[in-house]
Parts: C-alpha cells; structure tokens; sequence
C-alpha cells in the first residue's frame, strides 16, 4: 500500500507534562485576530466600494468607502503562523512610584535581564528600569529540517504596553524552550494581562540563500503594471482576494 505524503509540514509545540493541559494550546494565528477586527465593517456606512479611473481607465483615486477591513495583506499579516498565548495572568501594579509584576501559582513567569545587556537599544531607554525583562515560556517549538521560526509581537494587534524584541530561532535543531525579552512601557498604570491573551506570533519559514538584484524597469514591467492595476480598478473590493492573493494554511 502506497501512503500519500501529506502537503502539510508538521511544527510541534511541546511542553512539560505539569504544564500540559494548564496552559492554553497554542493556535492558528487567524483564530487570534482580537475582537476589534472582527467587530469592524468592511464599509463605511454601507455604500458600495468604488475607484476613481481616467480616460485610459486606470485608477487616480480611490473612493473612501472601504475599510481596513477589506485589506487582504492585512489580515494576511494578523493570519501567518501560529500564536502563544500568554500561559498565565500577569498582574502588573503601579504604587509608591514603581511598577510590580506578579503571577498567581510558583510557575516563573517573568525573568529580567541586567541593564548592561540591553545598553544602546532605543527601546530600553523609554522602558521600565531603562532595560529589559523576558517572558520565560514553557514552549519547546520543534520545525522540520531546514525550518526556523520567527517570534515577535502578534500583527497588527497594536499592543502598547509592551514590546517584544523579534528574534529568529532555528527550531529544527535548537530543542529548548524559547523565552521572549520585552520592554515595558505602561509605566504608572495597573493592570492584568490575562492567561490565554495573544502574547507571540510564530511564523516558521524553510531557510534558502538569496541573491538580490537592483535594475531598471522595462516595458515588460509596466506592462505588467498597467494589467495589475486594471484588475484592481474592477469595481469590486474583493478585486485583490480573487486575482491575487494565495492561501496559506496553517493547522
């Protein structure tokens, strides 16, 4: 019997047996989108969407009717990979001038790092303490050969609290957990970051050499140009989901 090879690359997420259970299953990122966006409309006050075109019929404007709502790269964004959400509640308290992290349980949560370590980074100098703390995470990710993962802040969710400094593991040989080094920047205000909050975007991508190229544009590019833009100047605002864009699956 001749068994079908499935498309799909498998990317564990892994963690200890006190923990499994406990903390909430990390999750396609599209399931993760915050309430906002799904509370949005994808036009203002219901009018239809529509373009502006010239003579020629290209696009010299865009008629103010859609929302980002209707932005397939958006979304695309918000959508790529996986996210962690936070595995416990972070409890963050503002008195007597200085602002204090807790956590219920005897789980580390939060870790910080010595001032010398993040010295020079823009982020640091306008952050609690002048330096940086990290999310000490549970998580082993574990990607096929040739597979790393790029952690960063969840897209397009706009946390404002924190920021988490981007970093790129190389999970197919590196089996640890990952933890996540922040910055925190809602100093004087109180607060709780909930267990199952997105906290990490996890993209994993197959790592290839590339070779840049700087040229000049030719016919042929303006060419290609010119049928782009006729097929976005279709009065739909579904014109770059159907000619455009390519799925991505993430199970």
């Amino acid at each position: 019997m001749v068994l079908k090879k499935s498309r799909f690359k498998n990317i564990e997420f892994v963690i200890d047996e006190p923990f499994f259970g406990a903390a909430p299953d990390p999750t396609p990122a599209v399931l993760a989108v915050p309430p906002w966006y799904k509370d949005a409309t994808p036009t203002i006050d219901h009018t239809p969407w529509g373009v502006d075109l010239d003579d020629q019929g290209m696009v010299s404007g865009s008629s103010p009717r859609s929302t980002f709502k209707n932005c397939v790269p958006f979304l695309d964004a918000m959508s790529l990979g996986y996210v962690l959400p936070l595995w416990n509640d972070f409890i963050y308290e503002f008195k007597n001038g200085r602002t204090y992290f807790s956590w219920p349980g005897e789980m580390q949560l939060v870790n910080s790092h010595p001032k010398w370590q993040t010295e020079g980074v823009p982020a640091a100098e306008k952050a609690l303490d002048q330096s940086g703390y990290k999310f000490v995470s549970p998580w082993t990710i574990q990607t096929p050969k040739g597979y790393s993962c790029l952690f960063t802040m969840p897209f397009n969710h706009f946390e404002d609290r924190f920021g988490i400094a981007t970093g790129v593991v190389d999970t197919d040989v590196y089996h640890n957990n990952v933890s996540f080094p922040f910055f925190w920047l809602a100093e004087g205000t109180s607060g709780t970051i909930q267990l199952g909050d997105p906290l990490v975007q996890v993209i994993p991508f197959k790592r290839e050499d590339y070779r840049m190229t700087v040229r000049e544009k030719n016919d042929d590019d303006r060419w290609e140009e010119n049928r782009v833009q006729r097929l976005i100047s279709s009065v739909s605002q579904y014109a770059y989901r159907l000619n455009f864009h390519k799925k991505k699956s993430y199970h």
